[in-house]
This record gives C-alpha cells, structure tokens and sequence, in this order.
C-alpha cells in the first residue's frame, strides 16, 4: 500500500502537461515496439540485425548423469521427504539440475527433424516448422513430469514421416534500450525459457538444418490434428543435437577460450564474470578484463550459425564427445 501511496503522490506532483507526455511516449514507444514485432513475423530478414544474447556454456555444465548417480544425488538430498520418494527420473533431474546421459528419459517423442524457413513469433517466443524426417521413438501416451511433477495425458496423433510438426524455439525479442526517445528501436534476442538452466545457452534453429530432436508434447489430449500439436525441446543441453550425413554430428561450436581466474582450484574453471572467496582478490585480474573486450558482439544471424557458444576448449570437447555419443545410440 505504501508503495502505490507513493507512485501515487508522483503522479499528482506532475504538471498535467509532463503527465499528458510521458503518457504519449509510453504509447508511441508500446506501438512502435509491437510495430517491430509485425515486421519480424512479416520479414524474416528484419531479425537478421538484432543483437543476440550469447551466453557462454563452462565445462561443468556439459557433464551428464547416469541414471544412478541422480538417484543417488536424489537419496542423499531428499531421503526424508516421504512425498518425493515415488520421483521419477525426469522429476529428479530437472529439481536436482543433473541432466540425464540420455536425453530420451526426458522425452515425449524423439525424432530427426528438419528445419523449415517458416517462424513465426508469439506470445513471447518463437514457433518454428519442422518438417519429421525419421520418427525415432513414437509420441507417448503419457507426458514425462514437468518440473512440478505434473503429467497429463497426450494426444492420440498419427504422426508419420513428412509431417510438418510445432517447435517452440524459446527466445523473446525485448528493446535494448529504455529510452522513450527512440521508442525502443534497438532490439536484442534473448532467451525467455524458465523451465531450465540448459536452454539459457541454446542458440536459434537454424533454417534448413536437420537435428535430432528430443521434445515434449505441450498440448493436451483435446488436440486431434498434428498441426495443432505444439512441442518443446528437453530440459538438456542436448535436447536438439544437429547432424549431417544421416547419422554423424558435427556440431558448430563457438569456443571463446576465457582464461580462468588466478588462484582456482586446479581444473575447476571459473565462469568469466564470477568470483568466489578465494579469489577475490582477483576481481580486477587483467587477462578477464582483455578477454571479455575481446569477446565479439552477436547478432542474431550470426547466432543462427553457430550451434553452442562454450568458455573452454574442455567445454567444447565435452560437449562434442557428447553429442557424438548420444547420436550414435540413437541412430
């Protein structure tokens, strides 16, 4: 109450006149905004200038689990929540942050999908066509849990090979500025996922490339067509792997090779940008100064080439043997 009381004697103090023109620079600069989201969904190249939000994946971050070891991580968490001990793998992973070895744990359906020049956005985030190549593992009967544990049933779809599915390629187009000045006109691309960690540091799908796709279904039974249908990509790092050949993976990886800081336990990286107790004393550390100045501003063109941006030769590795790994088993 108190807070409205004082947004409130604000508002009185403005002469009408400030008030009359700060009330039209909000709305010149809300229509111009919705304005510039017309003109993406109309012009496809009109993303292409964009500043992309690039965020750096460290090596911790592309480990997975087996299914033990989050059993385990799960027991020693929560042994004496009697509520929790019935949690699925798919529960357990997403409220412990371990991401499961095989993605497909995770999964309504597994197929490999190829990307379509048709985005759309809406409602915050973008909905992107892809067209089913190879249907891997058929679409369940049942979701797997969503972070708050919840399954419903899914729809009874006759999804065969060819179809043109729904994927939601979770980013929001938000102004980079806030000055009313220019209504918002330099925009950026972000991530608008909340639903995990890992899709923080995904990038746009890439119009004409094939991926293995591990994806939940979104909507409920009520659905009875498949272009109804919408879908999401697993809480993973490698919800969506992408291929060539058929069946090799050959990611493209942007490796921006970030010194780690100086007095870090020994190959433990620290991500740029952090600090901890010990190293505190190396907030100002000139090697992380240089190479945040070196790193390159994005755009959303560019992000769309590249498939991960990772701190470390190690991440990329990792992350590479990974994606490798995992194709193998499925294709």
């Amino acid at each position: 109450m108190m807070g409205y009381e004082l947004r409130r004697r604000v508002v009185d103090a403005l002469p009408g006149s400030a008030f009359a023109l700060c009330c039209l620079a909000l709305l010149v600069g809300s229509i111009l905004f919705r304005s510039s989201l017309t003109n993406v969904n109309a012009d496809a190249n009109a993303l292409d200038g964009f500043a992309f939000q690039a965020s750096y994946v460290p090596e911790k971050l592309t480990k997975t689990y087996g299914e033990d070891e989050i059993r385990s991580a799960w027991r020693e968490r929560y042994s004496e929540d009697a509520m929790l001990s019935t949690a699925t793998i798919p529960q357990m992973s997403a409220r412990l942050g371990m991401q499961p070895r095989d993605p497909g744990l995770l999964a309504d359906l597994v197929v490999v999908g190829r990307v379509t020049q048709n985005r759309v956005y809406r409602y915050g985030t973008f909905v992107t066509n892809v067209v089913v190549e190879r249907i891997i593992v058929p679409l369940s009967e049942t979701s797997k849990a969503t972070s708050r544990g919840e399954t419903y049933a899914l729809p009874k779809l006759d999804l065969t090979e060819g179809d043109v599915i729904c994927v939601y390629d979770e980013f929001a187009i938000q102004p980079a500025s806030s000055s009313a000045a220019d209504g918002g006109s330099v925009r950026e691309v972000c991530p608008s996922s909340g639903r995990s960690l890992y899709a923080n540091f995904f990038t746009p799908l890439r119009s004409g490339e094939t991926y293995l796709f591990f994806l939940n279904c979104t909507s409920n039974a009520d659905i009875s067509g498949v272009e109804d249908a919408r879908f999401g990509i697993v809480t993973s790092l490698y919800g969506r792997i992408p291929i060539q050949d058929g069946d090799v993976s050959r990611p493209r990886v942007f490796c921006a090779n970030l010194p780690t800081e100086e007095g870090a336990v020994e190959n433990t990286p620290v991500p740029f940008g952090t600090t901890s107790e010990q190293n505190d004393e190396q907030k100002d550390n000139q090697p992380l100064v240089e190479a945040l100045k070196a790193l390159p501003d994005v755009t959303f063109a560019a992000a769309c080439k590249v498939d991960l941006y990772v701190e470390s030769p190690d991440a990329e590795k990792s992350y590479r043997e990974t994606c490798s790994e995992i194709v193998s088993e499925y294709l």
